[in-house]
């Protein structure tokens, strides 16, 4: 432990050596003094030589100190306001938004001619999904910004401690070259993509994003109402790889290794460490991690050696040797938490964990609280960690969660079964899609409780709590809680044994089976065919995305404007194991009602595609589209009038429109050549016109086809281009649906046009960015409806 007060000395000095600039030779003086001191208390070996000691450590880690952070030039930023050509190497790919979020390696700047000398990263935002990986050299053509700061959060200074000091959206983004990234790196990488593509193959939305997050650190794809909900209660430590996630790991395992191997010649810490250092490979070895697995190494080496000071003592050198080799590394938050995370697993968990157990022993009795072994354990490691963060957590952040505690409890318990069977699922998916389902069916069940719970949690009103703590304030702290375990343990020592586990491990893992069994079933039972048509319109914002559920046959019209919510969407109406669509069809190649269909072809077995004829001048998306529609080897059908598809028993799917000559000149040829489809189910029938608009009704009209509906769907999401009085007329359909995007900027659907179809349909015209997804399901002679909100 003593080494502990030196490395602190360090790393104060560090601290304070960043925020006091004074020449080198001005510390000169103090240093010799404290030199000198140690000289002369050499002898005693007590409490005053330690104190010049730490006095000598904290002077020449003042000398390490790093610069303020304005006295560093950031000579990409110079730039930021300018239009500029880039050349850069990708170092980070991950979806995001509606394409994918870019960490840019500059290589070389192009700006009003000159070619400046700069280096440094670039966050880049693309509008295209999944293209670009580690390793490829890019050229783009954007404006260069200075991040900007909001009143929750300093996000110029997040980005800044990666690095970044520069973003652009939206960039033309040409592809020069692949594989120029460092060849290990790209390994890991491309098994890292290979993962997360088998989980996406294997398990639907929410679920595929929430596997990712928690094994491969990729939380950028999770649906931000999920996202929000792990906010609101405290729980992102769980999706973390972090030294919280990864303390709780090695906590968790480490008894289990000791129950299954022993603790002979300390072959229980193989399953630990092992498991600690395959999740940071799996969550992309980036510093963060690497400190964490570090640590969480130490940790376990100071357990085998059986003494919390000497983990303690490891884990303070430790420390001080990242801050000495990184000084900035002491002002990011992640490595502050991971540090004090693991020190909490170190010292408070095996008290709390004692005091447990002997609660329990004493009210169940010695047998019936072998039982609660793995519950008393996992809320000690959970407390021990929480104890140590959570006052940093409020400093920064300057929001607490009331529900932190009770959420992490129940969540904690299955992150194991989570983790193993998540990374089984990835594994077997990134090999065949049918090894990956049949694996996903284990995962599935926790992935979901772990959503249910959360998003039940966050719903609970009053469960943020907004703290004006002080920074002298969280010393305070740490000073008392330090002076409690000195105190602590001088009165008795530590009881390492306390995590050692019993036979209740084996008796839990018979339960989690029987509980996995038990909700499978469930769940399938309630995924069975009904004998109805269900037609889902999907509340994906402002765009259009149908659902035809037919027994088994599954039709999806169109994508909507985002693949994340899209995907989300689906896993929430498909039963869990089924990955199939019999039919996708795109009504109109344009971003509302495509962009979300490029990312189905890759997580969906798909059985054609149907839709118009090819436009004239396509896309960047539509481009996209082609190319994954030639790899995924998806048969395609031209939409035609008269083409007619059979969804089993059900229902018929016909195609009105486009004509085998386009409709040409008339100022929307896009929109009125859409798809125009009509879907009936014996009495009930729906009319699904895309974004059709006057011209293209009026060629419908004088075709002579059969538009009478029970269901319209609104053309062009209730434009008053769309919809016009004699198409209503001819149509006479006695329920409207809208689907349009809340707050929108078009000012969908127009007053008028909702004025048209309640004088037809009344109380019953459903508009999805104020219902959420609306259901229709008929019987073939009764029709019910069912919304979201």
């Amino acid at each position: 432990m003593k080494l502990a007060w030196l490395a602190a000395g360090a790393v104060a000095g560090v601290y304070l050596g960043g925020r006091v600039m004074l020449p080198w030779w001005l510390w000169l003086v103090p240093l010799l003094l404290a030199l000198a001191s140690a000289a002369l208390f050499y002898r005693s070996r007590g409490t005053p030589l330690l104190a010049a000691l730490a006095v000598v450590a904290l002077l020449l880690g003042m000398l390490r100190g790093p610069p303020p952070p304005d006295s560093g030039p950031a000579t990409l930023a110079h730039y930021n306001g300018s239009a500029a050509r880039i050349t850069a190497l990708v170092i980070e790919a991950e979806p995001g938004g509606r394409g994918q979020r870019l960490v840019l390696e500059v290589r070389s700047l192009l700006v009003d001619g000159q070619e400046p000398a700069v280096s440094g990263r670039l966050l880049a935002w693309t509008t295209l999904p999944s293209t670009y990986a580690y390793g490829d050299l890019v050229a783009l053509a954007a404006e260069l910004r200075a991040p900007t700061r909001s009143q929750e959060f300093d996000y110029p200074q997040y980005l800044a401690q990666q690095g970044i000091y520069s973003v652009v959206s939206a960039p033309r983004v040409e592809l020069l070259d692949r594989g120029r990234g460092f060849p290990p790196r790209a390994w890991l990488e491309t098994l890292r993509r290979h993962l997360a593509d088998g989980l996406a193959r294997a398990l639907p939305e929410p679920q595929t994003s929430l596997a990712q997050a928690l094994l491969l650190g990729l939380r950028r794809s999770m649906p931000s109402e999920l996202t929000d909900a792990f906010n609101r209660t405290g729980t992102t430590h769980i999706l973390a790889v972090s030294g919280l996630n990864i303390s709780i790991v090695a906590g968790l395992l480490l008894p289990l290794g000791t129950w299954l191997l022993g603790r002979r010649r300390g072959l229980y810490l193989v399953l630990p460490l092992a498991g600690v250092w395959l999740y940071a490979l799996l969550a992309g070895m980036g510093p963060p991690v690497v400190r964490a697995a570090i640590m969480g190494s130490l940790f376990l080496w100071g357990h085998y050696l059986g003494r919390p000071g000497s983990t303690v003592t490891a884990l303070a050198l430790a420390g001080v040797g990242m801050v000495l080799l990184h000084p900035q590394v002491l002002d990011q938050v992640s490595f502050q938490l991971s540090f004090l995370s693991m020190v909490g697993l170190a010292l408070l968990a095996p008290a709390l964990d004692a005091a447990f157990q002997g609660w329990a022993t004493r009210r169940l009795g010695e047998n019936a609280a072998r039982w609660t072994r793995p519950v008393t354990t996992g809320t000690a490691v959970t407390l021990a960690a929480m104890a140590l963060t959570y006052p940093l957590i409020a400093l920064y952040f300057q929001r607490v969660s009331l529900m932190g505690l009770p959420a992490t409890l129940l969540l904690l318990p299955v992150l194991p079964v989570t983790l193993v069977t998540s990374a089984l699922t990835a594994a077997l998916g990134a090999v065949s899609g049918i090894l990956g389902q049949v694996a996903g069916w284990l995962a599935w069940p926790w992935l979901s409780y772990q959503a249910w719970s959360v998003n039940a949690l966050a719903r609970v009103p009053g469960i943020a709590l907004d703290t004006t703590i002080s920074a002298p304030a969280v010393a305070g702290y740490y000073g008392l809680l330090a002076f409690v375990l000195v105190a602590w343990r001088r009165r008795r020592a530590p009881p390492w044994g306390a995590l050692v586990p019993t036979q209740a491990w084996a008796r839990w893992g018979v339960m989690l089976a029987m509980s996995t069994a038990g909700v499978l079933i469930w769940a399938a039972a309630l995924g069975l065919p009904d004998g109805r048509l269900h037609v889902s319109f999907l509340d994906v914002g402002q765009g259009d995305a149908i659902l035809v559920q037919a027994g088994r046959r599954q039709v999806l019209v169109d994508g909507g404007p985002s693949p994340p919510a899209l995907m989300r969407l689906l896993g929430q109406q498909l039963p869990y194991w089924d990955r199939r669509l019999d039919v996708v069809v795109l009504s109109h190649p344009e971003e509302d009602h495509l962009a979300g269909l490029v990312g189905v072809l890759d997580r969906y077995e798909v059985g054609a595609v149907l839709e118009g004829p090819p436009v004239a001048s396509p896309s960047g998306l539509y481009r996209e589209w082609k190319q994954r529609k030639v790899a995924s080897g998806v048969p395609l059908v031209l939409a035609q009038p008269g083409l007619a598809i059979r969804l089993g028993n059900y229902a018929l799917l016909e195609v009105l429109h486009p004509p085998e000559d386009p409709l040409e000149g008339t100022g929307a040829d896009t929109n009125n050549n859409s798809v125009v489809l009509r879907l009936q189910a014996s009495g009930v029938s729906f009319l699904l016109p895309g974004d059709l608009e006057v011209p293209g009704e009026g060629y419908l009209l004088a075709s002579d086809v059969d538009l009478s509906a029970t269901v319209l769907k609104a053309g062009h999401h209730g434009s008053d281009t769309s919809t016009s009085q004699p198409f209503l007329a001819a149509v006479a359909p006695r329920v409207a649906v809208v689907s349009a995007g809340a707050d929108n900027q078009f000012g969908h659907p127009h007053a008028e046009v909702v004025a048209r179809l309640r004088r037809l349909v009344g109380d019953d015209l459903y508009v999805t960015s104020e219902r959420g997804t609306i259901e229709l399901v008929t019987d073939g002679r009764r029709l019910w409806v069912n919304r979201a909100r």
